[in-house]
Parts: structure tokens; C-alpha cells; sequence
């Protein structure tokens, strides 16, 4: 069960969008963690929110990925 403990509205009745968005990522990546009790299923779980079959030249394509603490540390090979 989930409860809202939050409205998100501030001074004068505004919507704060940017905590709501906040907490709604922290929500699905609290989900995902619970639902995927490996690393290759929660990226089995993440690469399903991606429209991949938009994109026909990754389509039967192999990748050793390795992640580190940023996208910046990321790497990506093609193997086949």
C-alpha cells in the first residue's frame, strides 16, 4: 500500500511539479529494485520503457555494456 503524505502545493496553493516528478522516479526505481531481483533483470526491466524497435539497426545486435557510477563512465562495445 502507498500513501500520499505529500499534496505538493506550496506557498499560495502552486503545484510543485519538480518534487512530484521527483518522488514519482524514486517511486518507479523502488519498484523496479523490488521487482527485479538481478542486475540483468532490471535492465531487461529499464531497456522495456525504451521504444527499441524504433530504432532497426540495434535489432539482433550484441553489446557488452559496463556502468559505472555515471553515464559519462559508461561503455557500450558491439560484439556482434
Amino acid at each position: 500500500m502507498v500513501k500520499q503524505i505529500s499534496a505538493y502545493t506550496g506557498e499560495y496553493d502552486h503545484f510543485d511539479d519538480t518534487a512530484c516528478d521527483e518522488d514519482m522516479r524514486r517511486l518507479d526505481r523502488l519498484v523496479r529494485t523490488l521487482r527485479c531481483p538481478d542486475p540483468a533483470s532490471v535492465l531487461r526491466c529499464l531497456l522495456q520503457d525504451l521504444p527499441l524497435n524504433e530504432y532497426a539497426t540495434l535489432i539482433g545486435k550484441t553489446f557488452r555494456v559496463a556502468l559505472g557510477e555515471s553515464v559519462d563512465e559508461a561503455s557500450v562495445d558491439l560484439v556482434s
